[in-house]
């Protein structure tokens, strides 16, 4: 019986599709049965994710072989914080002040209402 494969690393569980299982003979060459592949249940996020064969020779004897992926955990590219914006409250001075601050001010985006 062939040892079990190293894990296979990929990036989402939908990649950990059902392999093909190896052809395993016995010592007189005889061709063991090999049952349908049966998959664990996905992880969550990231974590293991096996197939299990089944194989079966002539003395009705069985041998496991198990595929595992490794799902491995999400990788995020986040943008960039917006750059800060600055709000200017003149709210309290006369308004020719707040007009003349405003106009001054640079990178300010405001609203002045005198009444």
């Amino acid at each position: 019986m062939p040892d079990d494969p190293a894990a296979v690393h990929v990036a989402c569980a939908v990649n950990a599709t059902l392999p093909t299982p190896p052809v395993v003979t016995d010592n007189c060459g005889r061709t063991l049965s090999v049952s349908a592949g049966v998959p664990s249940a996905d992880p969550t996020c990231a974590g293991d994710k096996t197939w299990t064969f089944t194989y079966t020779d002539c003395a009705n004897q069985t041998y496991t072989y198990v595929v595992t992926y490794t799902i491995d955990p999400p990788v995020v590219d986040m943008p960039d914080d917006p750059a800060a914006v600055h709000v200017l409250v003149l709210l309290t001075l006369p308004c020719l002040l707040r007009l003349w601050l405003l106009t001054t001010a640079q990178n300010t985006l405001s609203f002045c209402r005198c009444a």
